[in-house]
């Protein structure tokens, strides 16, 4: 009423409407919302249109649409995207959201998460490679150690690996702390969190076998600061004792020339080698596991037995 435009609500169940005024039983028609509708959960925030903003009343109640907001703008914060959150949350303080208890301190968390994120997108932009001015011998010899059989894939981290484990150094800004690291490690994936930005997430080129408490820390590294994280490479199916040396960390990412592996075609021999030896280690306890059955071949009623029996096995 009043000239306002109509407000608009999303059914999610079967509703009634009475045309005609109360009493006009004849009036009654069902609404029976889209599936898509349907599915959608009373709880789920919708974002109210900016012109509903634009024409509010002084004394119009728009406490729904401050929380719709403040639910979208929290979902958005979980999901590490603060500047739509500030966004959504600046638009619930138009429409009166003032009063709303906690409002403002989830807007300032928004924008303490957004400043952060910017400044590690600077320092990581600033980082340059190069070794310790103090000790350029050093950096240059923990360069090499920290890519062996790996390699450096830009400015983002850098891998070795021996013929068990695999390590990854991810550079993250000066001053992180341990407490603002999340990392979380899986048979087939891998993400590391700093401050809520991911800085490393993908497919391991192969399995690992992974640890219920990662074995990871936070460390100097050539004049940097990184998260080192080891994991351990799987087994071959099997029980086969197979070298297998990895060409990139993660599926996807730039590979390298397994040629230059220390030592990978004296382990590639000598990895098959003990495989076909262990091979036939089994072969051999398999068959002698195998149960005699004595089969008699002699003539009906020949009543041959003894040393005319023969013997044969079936595994």
């Amino acid at each position: 009423g009043g000239g306002g435009k109509p407000r608009v609500h999303a059914f999610s169940g079967p509703q009634k409407v009475t045309i005609g005024g109360p009493g006009a039983q004849t009036g009654q028609i069902q609404v029976q919302p889209s599936e898509a509708k349907a599915a959608a959960s009373d709880d789920e925030p919708m974002e109210p249109p900016d012109e509903d903003l634009d024409d509010m009343g002084l004394d119009e109640d728009r406490r729904e649409d401050v929380l719709q907001l403040r639910g979208l703008a929290e979902r958005a914060l979980r999901v590490g995207n603060p500047t739509e959150a500030i966004r959504l949350l600046e638009k619930a303080l138009r429409a009166g959201g003032a009063s709303c208890p906690g409002l403002e301190d989830v807007l300032a968390s928004a924008r303490r998460q957004q400043q952060q994120q910017q400044q590690q997108q600077q320092a990581a932009t600033a980082i340059v490679e190069q070794p310790s001015a103090a000790s350029p011998s050093a950096g240059s010899s923990g360069s090499k150690n920290t890519q062996a059989n790996g390699g450096s894939v830009g400015d983002r981290y850098c891998w070795s690996q021996t013929r068990e484990i695999v390590e990854v150094n991810v550079f993250v800004p000066d001053g992180t702390k341990a407490k603002a690291i999340a990392i979380d490690v899986s048979e087939v994936r891998v993400s590391v969190i700093v401050g809520g930005v991911c800085l490393l997430e993908g497919e391991w080129e192969f399995k690992i076998t992974p640890e219920e408490d990662p074995d990871w820390e936070v460390r100097d590294l050539s004049g940097r600061r990184a998260v080192r994280l080891t994991v351990r490479k799987a087994a071959m199916p099997g029980g086969l004792s197979v070298v297998v040396w990895w060409k990139r960390l993660l599926k996807g990412e730039p590979e390298i020339d397994l040629h230059g592996v220390e030592g990978r075609k004296q382990d590639r021999a000598e990895s098959f080698k003990k495989a076909w030896e262990e091979a036939h280690i089994r072969f051999r306890e398999k068959a002698q596991r195998r149960k005699r059955i004595p089969i008699d071949i002699g003539g009906e009623g020949s009543g041959q037995t003894g040393d005319d029996d023969m013997e044969t096995t079936c595994s």
